[in-house]
Protein backbone atom coordinates (compact mmCIF):
# COMPACT_ATOMS: atom_id res chain seq x y z
CA UNK A 1 0.00 0.00 0.00
CA UNK A 2 1.50 3.16 -1.01
CA UNK A 3 1.67 6.25 1.22
CA UNK A 4 -1.28 8.59 0.30
CA UNK A 5 -0.31 12.65 -0.36
CA UNK A 6 -3.79 14.35 0.57
CA UNK A 7 -3.63 16.81 -2.58
CA UNK A 8 -6.57 19.24 -1.46
CA UNK A 9 -9.58 18.32 -3.83
CA UNK A 10 -13.36 19.40 -3.55
CA UNK A 11 -14.04 15.79 -3.11
CA UNK A 12 -11.56 16.13 -0.14
CA UNK A 13 -12.95 18.89 1.20
CA UNK A 14 -15.90 17.37 1.36
CA UNK A 15 -15.29 14.41 2.99
CA UNK A 16 -13.15 16.40 5.23
CA UNK A 17 -16.65 18.48 6.59
CA UNK A 18 -18.33 15.82 7.49
CA UNK A 19 -15.05 15.59 10.09
CA UNK A 20 -15.15 12.10 11.96
CA UNK A 21 -17.41 9.70 12.80
CA UNK A 22 -19.62 10.06 15.28
CA UNK A 23 -18.82 8.52 18.87
CA UNK A 24 -21.57 5.76 19.20
CA UNK A 25 -20.16 5.16 14.96
CA UNK A 26 -16.69 5.44 16.76
CA UNK A 27 -17.53 2.78 19.43
CA UNK A 28 -19.35 0.41 16.99
CA UNK A 29 -16.33 0.23 14.83
CA UNK A 30 -13.94 -0.38 17.57
CA UNK A 31 -16.60 -3.24 18.87
CA UNK A 32 -16.28 -4.53 15.43
CA UNK A 33 -12.63 -5.17 16.37
CA UNK A 34 -11.47 -2.76 13.92
CA UNK A 35 -8.04 -1.32 15.07
CA UNK A 36 -8.45 2.13 15.95
CA UNK A 37 -5.22 3.60 13.87
CA UNK A 38 -6.95 2.01 11.03
CA UNK A 39 -10.20 4.24 11.38
CA UNK A 40 -7.81 7.26 10.45
CA UNK A 41 -4.82 6.22 8.88
CA UNK A 42 -3.91 6.55 6.18
CA UNK A 43 -6.80 9.25 5.93
CA UNK A 44 -9.75 9.61 8.29
CA UNK A 45 -13.07 7.45 8.02
CA UNK A 46 -15.80 10.32 8.09
CA UNK A 47 -19.74 9.99 8.31
CA UNK A 48 -22.99 11.83 7.52
CA UNK A 49 -26.39 11.18 7.33
CA UNK A 50 -27.32 10.04 3.99
CA UNK A 51 -30.11 9.23 1.28
CA UNK A 52 -29.43 6.79 -1.07
CA UNK A 53 -31.05 5.69 -4.00
CA UNK A 54 -29.84 4.62 -7.55
CA UNK A 55 -26.47 4.31 -6.07
CA UNK A 56 -25.65 7.21 -5.47
CA UNK A 57 -26.60 9.31 -1.95
CA UNK A 58 -26.50 12.17 -0.76
CA UNK A 59 -26.48 14.18 2.43
CA UNK A 60 -29.74 14.52 4.18
CA UNK A 61 -30.15 15.38 8.00
CA UNK A 62 -33.43 13.43 7.93
CA UNK A 63 -32.02 10.11 6.06
CA UNK A 64 -29.39 7.44 7.80
CA UNK A 65 -26.29 7.28 9.24
CA UNK A 66 -23.06 6.19 7.36
CA UNK A 67 -19.81 5.99 7.18
CA UNK A 68 -17.73 8.02 4.09
CA UNK A 69 -14.74 6.15 2.67
CA UNK A 70 -12.73 7.46 -0.01
CA UNK A 71 -12.51 5.56 -3.43
CA UNK A 72 -8.77 6.80 -4.98
CA UNK A 73 -6.68 6.42 -7.92
CA UNK A 74 -3.20 6.42 -7.39
CA UNK A 75 -3.89 8.15 -4.01
CA UNK A 76 -6.24 10.95 -6.07
CA UNK A 77 -9.84 10.74 -4.74
CA UNK A 78 -12.05 9.78 -7.25
CA UNK A 79 -15.11 9.60 -5.62
CA UNK A 80 -16.85 9.06 -1.67
CA UNK A 81 -18.70 6.22 -1.03
CA UNK A 82 -21.14 5.83 1.75
CA UNK A 83 -21.92 2.67 3.45
CA UNK A 84 -25.08 2.13 5.43
CA UNK A 85 -23.67 -0.66 8.11
CA UNK A 86 -27.27 -1.98 8.67
CA UNK A 87 -28.47 -2.35 5.76
CA UNK A 88 -25.19 -2.94 3.76
CA UNK A 89 -25.76 -0.68 1.43
CA UNK A 90 -22.82 1.24 -0.42
CA UNK A 91 -23.36 4.15 -2.74
CA UNK A 92 -21.43 6.48 -5.19
CA UNK A 93 -21.64 10.33 -3.93
CA UNK A 94 -20.28 11.43 -7.68
CA UNK A 95 -21.21 8.10 -9.73
CA UNK A 96 -17.40 7.81 -10.35
CA UNK A 97 -16.22 5.28 -8.14
CA UNK A 98 -15.85 1.71 -8.47
CA UNK A 99 -14.79 0.87 -5.08
CA UNK A 100 -13.61 1.52 -1.27
CA UNK A 101 -10.01 1.42 -1.83
CA UNK A 102 -7.38 2.65 -4.62
CA UNK A 103 -8.48 1.51 -8.07
CA UNK A 104 -4.65 1.60 -9.14
CA UNK A 105 -4.64 -1.99 -6.66
CA UNK A 106 -6.44 -3.25 -9.76
CA UNK A 107 -4.29 -2.39 -12.37
CA UNK A 108 -1.07 -2.32 -10.32
CA UNK A 109 1.40 -5.12 -11.07
CA UNK A 110 2.83 -5.77 -7.54
CA UNK A 111 -0.70 -6.56 -6.73
CA UNK A 112 -0.25 -9.66 -8.10
CA UNK A 113 3.69 -10.16 -7.73
CA UNK A 114 5.11 -13.53 -7.27
CA UNK A 115 1.76 -15.25 -6.76
CA UNK A 116 -0.08 -12.81 -4.71
CA UNK A 117 -4.01 -11.85 -5.66
CA UNK A 118 -6.59 -8.63 -5.79
CA UNK A 119 -8.20 -8.60 -2.05
CA UNK A 120 -12.24 -8.00 -2.46
CA UNK A 121 -14.17 -8.04 0.58
CA UNK A 122 -17.53 -8.06 1.33
CA UNK A 123 -17.84 -4.82 3.57
CA UNK A 124 -16.00 -1.87 4.51
CA UNK A 125 -15.41 -3.66 8.15
CA UNK A 126 -13.55 -6.72 6.29
CA UNK A 127 -11.40 -4.08 4.56
CA UNK A 128 -10.60 -2.25 7.91
CA UNK A 129 -10.34 -5.50 9.34
CA UNK A 130 -7.42 -6.25 6.88
CA UNK A 131 -5.66 -2.91 7.08
CA UNK A 132 -7.47 -1.93 3.92
CA UNK A 133 -5.32 -4.35 2.13
CA UNK A 134 -7.37 -4.94 -1.25
CA UNK A 135 -10.74 -3.41 -2.31
CA UNK A 136 -15.18 -3.22 -1.25
CA UNK A 137 -16.84 -3.03 -4.92
CA UNK A 138 -19.05 -0.28 -4.21
CA UNK A 139 -20.93 -0.51 -8.15
CA UNK A 140 -20.88 -3.90 -9.02
CA UNK A 141 -22.46 -3.31 -12.58
CA UNK A 142 -19.24 -2.23 -13.28
CA UNK A 143 -17.00 -5.34 -12.43
CA UNK A 144 -16.40 -6.83 -15.43
CA UNK A 145 -14.88 -3.41 -16.80
CA UNK A 146 -12.67 -3.07 -14.11
CA UNK A 147 -11.66 -6.79 -12.93
CA UNK A 148 -12.28 -8.74 -16.07
CA UNK A 149 -8.65 -8.70 -16.75
CA UNK A 150 -6.74 -9.26 -13.80
CA UNK A 151 -4.86 -12.33 -13.02
CA UNK A 152 -6.20 -13.16 -9.86
CA UNK A 153 -8.56 -12.42 -7.44
CA UNK A 154 -9.31 -13.47 -4.03
CA UNK A 155 -11.88 -13.89 -1.56
CA UNK A 156 -12.94 -14.86 1.93
CA UNK A 157 -16.54 -15.26 1.65
CA UNK A 158 -17.80 -18.02 -1.37
CA UNK A 159 -21.34 -16.27 -1.94
CA UNK A 160 -19.33 -13.00 -2.88
CA UNK A 161 -17.10 -14.57 -5.31
CA UNK A 162 -19.83 -16.45 -7.01
CA UNK A 163 -21.41 -13.11 -7.66
CA UNK A 164 -18.29 -10.92 -8.27
CA UNK A 165 -17.75 -14.07 -10.99
CA UNK A 166 -20.83 -13.78 -12.53
CA UNK A 167 -21.16 -10.00 -12.52
CA UNK A 168 -17.17 -10.12 -14.24
CA UNK A 169 -18.44 -12.70 -17.17
CA UNK A 170 -21.87 -11.54 -17.99
CA UNK A 171 -22.92 -11.83 -21.06
CA UNK A 172 -21.13 -8.98 -23.68
CA UNK A 173 -23.23 -7.48 -26.49
CA UNK A 174 -22.34 -9.02 -30.03
CA UNK A 175 -22.42 -6.12 -32.47
CA UNK A 176 -22.50 -6.41 -36.28
CA UNK A 177 -20.63 -4.13 -37.49
CA UNK A 178 -21.37 -2.29 -41.05
CA UNK A 179 -19.49 -0.04 -43.38
CA UNK A 180 -21.90 1.50 -45.98
CA UNK A 181 -19.96 2.12 -49.53
CA UNK A 182 -20.37 5.34 -51.27
CA UNK A 183 -22.27 4.81 -54.52
CA UNK A 184 -20.03 6.91 -57.05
Amino acid sequence: MSTPVDIPSPLGEQHRSWGIPADEDILWLLEQDIPETWLYTPWPISSTTVSIARGQFREDAEGDRALIFRCTDHNSIVDLIAWHPESNRLASWCGAGFCIGDIDDIFNPATYFAGDALRIHASPIEWLRADRDGIVIARPELAGVYLGRVPRIVFTDIKLAERTERQIKKPTAIVETLVEADDE
